[in-house]
């Protein structure tokens, strides 16, 4: 998954807006690197580490927690916050806003590829 996916499904940040605004600032790093983009695909065992900057006043962080939710990842909040990747997630764990059918799409691009 990418890291701003990540960040925006475990409610760390509110939008993919938040993460561009933490990476231009310098305050994400993925396995000890400062990470300069929000499509970087990430892997169990990857630790992501934020740091924020007592100079980026306008993003904050979800400042509530019991609000981080996932059961794919592990959080640890002391002067930074760290979380580590612990495995992929399933289907059922993302949260879409849309209805999605594996079978459906499958169906789909196997009738296209046959048209062409």
């Amino acid at each position: 998954m990418h890291l701003s996916n990540i960040l925006t499904i475990t409610n760390i940040v509110s939008s993919p807006f938040q993460v561009r605004s933490l990476l231009a600032s310098g305050c994400i790093f993925v396995n000890g690197f400062k990470v300069s983009r929000s499509s970087l695909l990430l892997k169990p065992g990857d630790l992501i580490t934020i740091k924020p900057k007592s100079n980026t006043t306008n993003i904050s962080l979800s400042s509530d927690p019991s609000m981080w939710s996932s059961k794919f990842v592990a959080f640890s909040q002391n002067k930074v916050l760290s979380i580590v990747i612990l495995r992929y997630p399933k289907i059922s764990e993302l949260k879409m806003f849309w209805s999605f059918n594996p079978q459906s799409c499958f169906a789909f691009y196997g009738k296209l590829i046959n048209f062409l």
